[in-house]
């Protein structure tokens, strides 16, 4: 499924990439898996998404790309989240010289995920024109292993408190 922003798109009867965030979020039982890149101006989206996601008692693992130049407003609000929820919130920073994670990803349970253009920020959820596409079954059970894969290398560590 083609999940868009931006009201022109809207109006021509594509569902929207915040609504479908959301849904997911709700319909998640188990894990949800998401990467951050980068937040914008405030941390808002995703620490709505997370205090969703933790309400339920699932396991949420989120990969920031370099943690360290993340704006100070999100790590304060990840980190928050975490000492709130040490268990079950997970928080990885990808680091590579050179690199970038820029992967725009949300999973949940290994059976569906959202792959595309968007931050976790307002502008990329509501206000840019961006796009995504809806995975299910056995391509969003590849997507979640692939960050899986991210994690448990040496491109990332966990964050802690």
């Amino acid at each position: 499924m083609i999940l868009v922003t931006g009201s022109l798109w809207i109006r021509r009867g594509y569902r929207s990439i915040g609504v479908v965030i959301r849904e997911l979020a709700m319909e998640a039982e188990n894990e949800a898996v998401m990467t951050l890149y980068t937040p914008g101006s405030t941390a808002e989206p995703a620490k709505d998404l997370l205090e969703i996601l933790l309400q339920k008692a699932i396991t949420v693992h989120v990969v920031v790309n370099a943690w360290s130049a993340q704006p100070e407003h999100l790590r304060r609000a990840l980190l928050c989240l975490k000492r709130k929820n040490p268990e079950r919130l997970r928080i990885y920073d990808f680091k590579m010289y050179g690199c970038t994670l820029h992967a725009k990803i949300f999973a949940i349970d290994g059976r569906k995920a959202i792959v595309g253009s968007s931050n976790l920020s307002w502008s990329g959820i509501y206000h840019n024109y961006e796009m995504a596409v809806l995975l299910e079954g056995k391509d969003a059970e590849k997507v979640t292993q692939l960050l899986y894969t991210i994690m448990r290398s040496s491109l990332c560590r966990e964050v802690t408190c």
